[in-house]
């Protein structure tokens, strides 16, 4: 997987191993805001398997791990398609990130840290 983006950053903020390069970052007062590309992610039919033809760009919030104690969000930009099989009941869909499941707000690496602090520091769910 090759970065497009920011080396130096994407390093820091560890979104290469989410499949996402950096193109932007703010600070939102109570959290960070990271806007992404995607780089790893696929572009079949959820329903038939079938590679879709590109038809424009979308967008897509995740919350990921704190960065220096504030929560991080990330919006991520990613590619739609067209289904290119006419049998399909699914005519148009999103690329699927590699890094959090379809319809969830957090990544698998927060479920994960999460989870963590919950068994093995004992952390309420208010303090994680």
């Amino acid at each position: 997987m090759k970065s497009t983006g920011n080396i130096i950053a994407d390093t820091i903020c560890r979104t290469a191993e989410l499949g996402l390069t950096i193109t932007g970052a703010s600070d939102a007062g109570d959290y960070t805001l990271i806007e992404a590309d995607a780089l790893d992610y696929t572009s079949t039919c959820p329903e038939c398997f079938q590679p879709g033809v590109f038809r424009h760009h979308t967008h897509r919030m995740l919350i990921d791990l704190p960065i220096v104690g504030f929560p991080t969000k990330l919006f991520i930009r990613l590619p739609r398609y067209r289904c290119t099989n006419p049998t399909c009941k699914q005519k148009y869909f999103q690329a699927e990130l590699s890094c959090a499941d379809h319809g969830k707000k957090v990544t698998h690496r927060v479920t994960r840290w999460i989870l963590q602090r919950l068994a093995i520091d004992r952390m309420s769910v208010h303090a994680t």
